[in-house]
């Protein structure tokens, strides 16, 4: 990987763009160590150049029912201020192209741009804002970098008083941690009108495990193999997808829509397919909640 610039890549109805590479949230269970993408710093590739290695892409689809344009998987686009002209700038001219947008901090946004953003949505649900909670008690030592889970939250409620809905990514959910804090996070979303969630499965490595210390509750017989999202080539031990059904009931149970996908919240706000075809090739992420019937 060039670590001066990534260019769009294509998965499963999405595609995956990153205005900023790297990260300094410091959090302990970020696959970008993996990269050594510590140090953050913007993509090279111009807007212009993003925007055509997109369009001219003969994966790419036009449109609302088109490929969901995600961003920021390799790194948090609202870090600082030169971070945050380029996305803010980026997702503008993303949200031209008609497509379906979702993108995600765990920084604080000032509400005069989540504003101009607003001004640019092209129909209701067009856009979806996401931030991340794994821990509510240990953030600070496990999300070192970052603002408080509850000032992520109000500033998913500042993008929902503007109109673009807001998603919380549970994610990565570690054993040992999350599950514990359960009650908690979900009095959280439900305190601040939060609806959507998605909740994440935990990508390992011996490093990931040394920096997250005796709390991470790992059964190493019950990894499987899994590649990234946003990269299909790199291939990564994970917690699996069967352990985490029942989180998803219980989020469900309490009145907020939980997937396995972002781009499962997309498409049921938009109510439209889910490009990525999970529902149609009886996927272990589809959680059969009748949007792809």
């Amino acid at each position: 990987m060039n670590k001066n610039y990534i260019v769009p890549s294509f998965k499963d109805g999405r595609v995956f763009i990153s205005p900023v590479i790297g990260c300094c949230g410091g959090c302990k269970y970020c696959y970008l160590k993996l990269r050594n993408l510590t140090a953050p710093k913007l993509n090279c590739l111009s807007i212009e150049k993003i925007l055509a290695l997109i369009t001219e892409n003969k994966e790419f689809i036009a449109g609302k029912n088109g490929t969901i344009i995600s961003m920021g998987a390799w790194g948090d686009i609202f870090q600082t201020d030169r971070f945050i002209d380029m996305s803010i700038n980026l997702i503008i001219e993303l949200i031209k192209l008609g497509n379906p947008i979702q993108f995600m901090s765990k920084y604080k946004l000032d509400i005069s741009l989540i504003s101009k953003l607003a001004k640019y949505v092209q129909y209701t649900n067009q856009v979806l804002y996401s931030t991340t909670i794994t821990t509510i008690d240990k953030w600070k030592t496990i999300e070192p970098n970052t603002v408080s889970p509850e000032e992520r939250i109000k500033t998913c409620k500042e993008f929902k008083n503007q109109g673009i809905e807001s998603n919380v990514l549970i994610k990565p959910f570690i054993p040992g941690t999350t599950d514990l804090e359960l009650d908690k996070i979900i009095y959280l979303l439900k305190e601040y009108n939060i609806t959507y969630c998605v909740i994440g499965k935990l990508y390992i490595s011996d490093d990931i495990l040394k920096s997250l210390g005796k709390d991470c509750l790992i059964n190493t017989d019950a990894l499987e193999l899994s590649t990234l999202d946003c990269n299909c080539n790199i291939k990564i031990q994970a917690t699996q997808v069967k352990t985490l059904y029942k989180y998803i009931e219980k989020f469900r149970e309490n009145g907020i829509n939980a997937f396995f996908k972002s781009s499962c919240v997309n498409s049921n706000i938009n109510k439209t397919n889910n490009p990525s075809n999970y529902y149609f090739n009886n996927d272990e992420y589809c959680i059969n909640c009748g949007n792809c019937k």
